[in-house]
């Protein structure tokens, strides 16, 4: 074992020492994670490591915080090559690649741990080539989290009654705006880089979003409460452009890969630590955080349970995503005890 180390420490030694002295690449990757974030934090730490693992050679050039336009923009300036990769949620990239929605059927998932067990063992060959089809690369996996209620003004979110009536911010997602439909609320399409001036100016009342993107944006700086729903759990992605990917070495490839599987570990990581903080910290800021009883909770899934089993949805979704996650998920319940 200690020999095989070697071996792949000195190939590397050579790899880095053979790149030395070429041109550095620096590789545009747009993002909605704001500078500073744990997304941010983390990209810095993969463009470090790339930049050594490539002798210099490649280096990414980070524009956060929806600089490069909002999530649906940067994917399409990926997909023409304005800007070589993009990192994106999954409820963004579907309306590109349907068959992502998946991953937004409310109360879908029982765990993080049962999601991340579907696309390490399921989902990433089968996302590889849907991807493909629209022009891009699949770089690998990132962290978004779980979704809560956040609402300004003085409801109160316990029930799905509580939210009838409200303009409430939802994606760009067929899914997402059924699911605010079964609740009675009126979905207003934004980009995230519009939620703030929006709650401020009154057009929404609230929306769904992480617990580290609530503080990330500021929006918990302006808002009353938030609901730990937990209603969607969303993973992003990050995409390169194929024809840009393509005159990349097959070496360096595998270094990005390589890179990227390390980043996944540490967003993944990064986030469930901010997250098990966080609603202290917006707690302390002087808005009330409702935690859902477990009966609670099960109204919000009961009244969107419908969602799932929607024919168009489903047609939308695709046979083959849905058998996958399916599949997936029993194997997972199975190997846990659970049902």
């Amino acid at each position: 074992m200690k020999f095989f180390r070697y071996l792949i420490v000195a190939a590397l030694s050579f790899f880095v020492s053979a790149t030395a002295g070429a041109e550095v690449t620096k590789v545009k990757l747009g993002t909605m994670a704001p500078d500073g974030s744990p997304w941010d934090e983390s990209l810095e730490l993969m463009s470090k490591n790339l930049q050594q693992a490539t002798g210099g050679q490649f280096r990414w050039q980070i524009f956060p915080g929806g600089q490069l336009g909002d999530e649906i923009q940067m994917v399409e300036s990926t997909q023409i090559g304005a800007i070589e990769c993009s990192g994106i949620s999954t409820g963004a990239l579907a309306n590109l690649v349907p068959s992502m929605q998946v991953f937004e059927i409310p109360f879908y998932w029982k765990s993080r741990e049962e999601a991340y067990y579907v696309i390490d063992n399921y989902f990433r060959d089968f996302f590889a080539k849907e991807v493909e089809k629209i022009g891009l690369v699949l770089l690998g996996w990132s962290e978004n989290g779980w979704r809560h209620f956040f609402i300004k003004g003085d409801r109160k979110v316990r029930t799905p009654d509580d939210l009838k009536g409200l303009r409430m911010r939802t994606q760009e997602s067929p899914v997402h705006i059924a699911f605010w439909k079964a609740l009675g609320v009126n979905p207003i399409p934004l980009a995230t880089t519009e939620i703030y001036q929006a709650l401020e100016r009154g057009i929404i009342d609230g929306g769904d979003n992480t617990l580290v993107l609530i503080m990330a944006t500021g929006w918990a700086e302006i808002i009353n409460e938030v609901t730990l729903s937990g209603h969607i759990y969303q993973p992003a992605v990050m995409v390169c452009n194929k024809g840009w990917w393509d005159t990349v070495s097959k070496q360096h490839q595998q270094v990005f890969y390589s890179m990227m599987r390390e980043a996944e570990k540490d967003m993944r990581g990064r986030l469930l630590k901010a997250e098990r903080e966080l609603a202290d910290v917006i707690k302390s800021m002087g808005r009330e955080v409702i935690e859902l009883t477990p009966q609670e909770r099960e109204q919000f899934r009961a009244r969107t349970a419908g969602i799932a089993n929607d024919p168009k949805i489903r047609a939308m979704i695709g046979a083959e995503a849905l058998r996958l996650a399916e599949q997936g998920k029993a194997e997972y319940r199975k190997q846990h005890g659970e049902k």
